[in-house]
């Protein structure tokens, strides 16, 4: 006897991940051989997945609902022949009867409890799109509602669908001891929450901190605000510009990381700038092409798109690599920023406060602010970044030269 892991197999060409639908056997059950023992769905249909070989099934490698690459391991079985796991005759014989390629079987109308109440077998709707769904609570009825933008249903048409959706009304727990109010959370942080969630299993986060003179960009806004009193423009509109500008030189940063691990490197750089909204709702402004941008269409964008999201638009894309977070006026001097995929990074700005420093031998004050920058360390490394905060740092405390 001997244990054998089974694999995930490649049905049809550029297939490159399937999600687990439902697992047909349980640890320590016997298996025989070409008996079906778990449920995949690819793009085009639910199959049932035949096992290779007879044995006992030791343990699944993976939960029902992951989503998984073409080739991984999903489960381990004790087999009960040698001979059938080591029987190599020739090469074509040996990869004919690997454990990466069982045979399959296309689902049957008397397999179809085992998936949903809703058939969805036929309609455009890739794994990835179906696991998001499931974060937020979707069923398969909610999904053909959803329409699509190109035919093939993506999580962003689902996010859509899903902030357009009215909410349910509240509704009050019967219970006299312990009252409260059951509400559902509100659409907008349900989508956001599935990002961030998302983030936490795929990102590897890594967070570096550098401090920046904030007296040379206080002193280049009170200038731009004499030239025009009846622009409102902040400290924070300049650090903006000093972030895109910066990225020139950092083209990492207006990349991000597909699920083939390959860097998608953008002709220019879709700067997200997050907004708070209504009830703390978080949304998303977006300036494209900021990098290159001068400096006056710089500031009508991003004053564009922050009034746009305020009105409850979210501008968030898929080409939004690196975002800011702008904490200042809360009193807020520092925080870690979450990196939402696709996002390379996001960016918190701190509030500004005196420091001491010391030049030709005197002590004085100067106002400083924290600069803080979480980043997916999967694409990027510690110099890397580390370098992009100081080309910032600069940019901040030459933002006068930068402006004009």
């Amino acid at each position: 006897m001997a244990n054998v892991s089974i694999k995930i197999p490649q049905i049809g060409e550029g297939l490159q991940e399937a999600r687990l639908v439902a697992v047909l056997k349980k640890p320590g059950e016997k298996i025989s051989k070409d008996e079906p023992i778990y449920q995949m769905e690819t793009d085009k249909a639910i199959m049932d997945i035949e096992c290779p070989y007879e044995g006992t099934l030791v343990e699944w490698l993976a939960k029902e609902d992951a989503v998984l690459p073409i080739g991984a391991d999903i489960a381990i079985i004790d087999t009960e022949t040698k001979a059938e796991n080591n029987d190599t005759p020739d090469d074509n014989d040996s990869k004919n009867q690997s454990s990466s390629s069982p045979s399959t079987t296309l689902n049957s109308p008397s397999n179809e409890s085992r998936s949903n109440n809703t058939d969805i077998r036929h309609l455009n709707i890739p794994p990835r799109t179906r696991a998001h769904a499931k974060s937020l609570g979707l069923s398969n009825e909610d999904l053909t509602k959803i329409p699509s933008k190109t035919g093939k249903l993506m999580p962003e048409d689902v996010d859509n669908w899903v902030e357009n959706k009215p909410a349910t009304s509240s509704s009050k727990q019967q219970n006299p001891d312990y009252p409260c109010t059951i509400k559902e959370l509100p659409s907008k942080q349900r989508v956001l929450g599935s990002r961030l969630s998302r983030g936490c299993s795929i990102v590897v986060p890594a967070t570096l901190q550098i401090v920046c003179d904030w007296d040379k960009l206080i002193i280049a806004t009170k200038k731009l605000r004499e030239k025009n009193p009846e622009e409102k423009l902040s400290p924070f509109t300049l650090f903006a510009f000093a972030v895109a500008k910066s990225v020139k030189e950092h083209p990492i940063f207006k990349s991000n990381l597909t699920e083939n691990w390959e860097i998608r490197e953008y002709d220019n750089l879709s700067l997200g700038i997050a907004v708070a909204g209504e009830n703390d709702s978080l949304l998303l402004a977006v300036v494209n092409k900021a990098e290159v941008l001068d400096w006056e269409n710089f500031k009508k964008e991003l004053r564009s798109s922050i009034d746009k999201t305020r009105t409850g638009e979210d501008m968030a894309h898929a080409a939004v690599t690196l975002s800011l977070s702008n904490m200042q006026s809360f009193g807020v001097r520092d925080g870690i920023p979450v990196v939402v995929p696709p996002a390379a990074g996001t960016i918190f700005l701190g509030e500004e406060f005196l420091d001491l420093r010391v030049v030709d031998g005197n002590v004085h004050y100067v106002m400083v602010a924290n600069v803080t920058m979480t980043f997916d360390h999967r694409m990027i490394n510690g110099v890397g970044a580390a370098q992009f905060l100081n080309t910032i740092k600069q940019n901040v405390e030459n933002i006068e030269n930068i402006c004009t």
